[in-house]
């Protein structure tokens, strides 16, 4: 929406914003398999004519509606970052009228919650923070900020009041320091993994969102020994005990570890996917990640990774990262 404007075509936005995700997911072997976007994107066809209709009923965007002198001036792909560079954000759009400057933030789900004292329905009061974070941000740069506004999907605006108490920022780089604090008293980072390692019993459904998952012993081990009553796995740990090509792809057979029970992964992915594959035989170490369960083997998904672990993890499958293989 911060991109749409009364001479903006939005069949032809859409095209160039869907160009410039395809192109940045090339980049990256990891992400490479999403792409393309109109293929491998849930419901892709239906929210594109939902967007490009609730951008048409915008009708021209929220700039215009400034003034005349309006002009934007910052967008999306451009960071503000306090002084002491701890503290950074990128606003939707920020446009200028005169020397007065206006902050606006898209939001596409629902911008209020309900009063704590029983009044009307308030906005929510992370996107307040969220602004004002914003605007001490550009008041630190030297820009008079004249007003914040959130604008919802449907092209609703609601002015959201933010004070000038630069305090903030400074606020906020102290409660930086006191988590950097508390993370280096921790010691060993595996001590605040799910599950824990003392307990590899425990719920992981935190776990799928971290990327670091190839790398935590309590998570591996987990992961190697999935507990009977669960639908597990979903990233596959062992053992190659045979690897074959064919027509459709590359099959790996993955013995699983203290198991008889072996995992029939296929991958339909070439060496420019999945680069590991080259240097992959027969007793090697492999962890495979996102992988999806079909008639009793697993297949590639679009979010599918391989590692090669370099040698054989501990009993424990404590996976120290000067252990991880070629990606």
């Amino acid at each position: 929406m911060q991109y749409y404007g009364p001479a903006s075509d939005p069949e032809d936005l859409w095209r160039q914003k869907e160009n410039e995700i395809d192109r940045k997911l090339q980049i990256n072997w990891i992400s490479r398999g999403l792409s393309p976007i109109e293929k491998t994107a849930s419901g892709y066809t239906f929210k594109k004519k939902l967007c490009l209709t609730r951008l048409q009923n915008i009708q021209g965007g929220v700039v215009p509606q400034v003034g005349n002198q309006a002009r934007v001036v910052m967008r999306d792909d451009e960071m503000i970052e306090s002084r002491d560079r701890k503290v950074r954000g990128k606003p939707d759009l920020v446009i200028r009228r005169g020397e007065e400057y206006t902050i606006i933030d898209y939001k596409s789900g629902d911008i209020f919650e309900d009063d704590p004292e029983g009044g009307e329905p308030i906005i929510k009061g992370e996107y307040r923070l969220q602004l004002a974070l914003y605007a001490a941000l550009l008041r630190e740069n030297g820009k008079n900020i004249r007003s914040a506004i959130l604008q919802t999907i449907d092209g609703k605006k609601e002015l959201v009041g933010i004070s000038h108490d630069d305090d903030i920022l400074s606020q906020a780089s102290l409660l930086l320091d006191k988590l950097n604090k508390r993370i280096e008293e921790l010691g060993d980072p595996t001590s605040v993994a799910l599950p824990k390692p003392g307990n590899p019993k425990e719920g992981i459904w935190g776990c799928f969102g971290c990327r670091l998952r190839p790398v935590c012993g309590p998570y591996c081990y987990r992961q190697a020994h999935p507990q009977a009553v669960e639908n597990w796995p979903k990233d596959l740990f062992g053992i190659i005990a045979e690897k074959s090509m064919g027509h459709e792809g590359i099959t790996l057979q993955i013995k699983m570890p203290d198991s008889d029970h072996v995992n029939r992964v296929l991958l339909n992915g070439d060496a420019i996917r999945h680069p590991s594959i080259t240097n992959l035989k027969d007793g090697d170490c492999v962890g495979i990640f996102n992988v999806i369960s079909f008639r009793g083997s697993y297949l590639e998904s679009p979010q599918t990774c391989v590692y090669q672990y370099m040698k054989k993890p501990m009993e424990e499958w404590q996976l120290p990262l000067d252990i991880l293989g070629k990606m």
